[in-house]
């Protein structure tokens, strides 16, 4: 099921099995708050199924403002994986949406290979995110 990510694509099939053991599946409702801003994690999800709205807070007038939508066979949350840092916006269930959560603590407190795996993870966040700029 992971395979299809282009995150975990340099995953070799034991590390992929080892990142499908720590993980876990969520589904989420409609208008459903996943992840909220400026909340601190090291989570990365992976969207199955479904999709997200991505909310950023107007503060003059602290309404919600959407500003993107991730489909599915995409990922959110790739900074906050890669340096535990706030949530940079509240993402938002739509209708039937199913995710993966891979916990970047969980990874490194029960699989053995954790610091190859994170390297792995953390050199193709930094090559998507780079692609994401240019383009």
């Amino acid at each position: 099921m992971l395979e299809k990510f282009d995150i975990l694509g340099y995953l070799n099939e034991d590390q992929l099995k080892e990142v499908e053991k720590i993980g876990e599946i969520k589904k989420y409702s409609q208008e459903e708050l996943i992840v909220k801003e400026g909340e601190y994690s090291s989570e990365i999800y992976f969207i199955i199924s479904g999709a997200v709205d991505l909310l950023k807070v107007e503060t003059r007038t602290n309404t919600n403002i959407k500003f993107g939508e991730i489909l599915a066979g995409e990922t959110f949350g790739e900074m906050s994986f890669f340096d535990e840092g706030p949530r940079t916006c509240s993402v938002i269930a739509q209708p039937n949406t199913e995710v993966y959560i891979l916990s970047r603590t969980q990874l490194l407190e029960n699989v053995d290979d954790a610091q190859e795996i994170i390297k792995i993870i953390d050199e193709a966040i930094t090559y998507d995110v780079s692609k994401r700029l240019r383009y």
